[in-house]
């Protein structure tokens, strides 16, 4: 009986990567780095149409925006929507946001 010469396991039949190929000048060809959002005049550079774009123009109302108000505004459940605020807004965006309760509810502004 013939042995067979497939290997076994979970990356079977896959093809083999080439390792990575220095050019002649000896650099690696890698992406850059990428930091933290660049600001413009108007504000941090996040796609109006995205939900996160909709989440930081309601945020810039004068008026702010509530957890609830987020939520429905772009499906996301409450700890999703804090996540969003702390992480991305507050630290990867460099905004300020600013929270104070008005009539029970907290409302959350970015200052401009």
């Amino acid at each position: 009986m013939k042995k067979s010469t497939k290997t076994r396991g979970p990356n079977a039949g896959m093809a083999k990567t080439k390792p990575h190929v220095k050019s002649a000048r000896g650099v690696n060809h890698t992406r850059p780095k990428v930091g933290k959002a660049q600001t413009e005049a108007n504000g941090p550079n996040v796609s109006r149409g995205s939900k996160l774009g909709s989440v930081v123009t309601m945020l810039r109302e004068p008026t702010g925006a509530s957890i609830e108000d987020l939520c429905q505004a772009t499906g996301w459940q409450a700890h999703s929507v804090r996540a969003v605020l702390s992480a991305t807004i507050k630290k990867k965006l460099g905004l300020k946001v600013t929270s104070e309760r008005v009539d029970g509810v907290r409302r959350y502004r970015v200052m401009a």
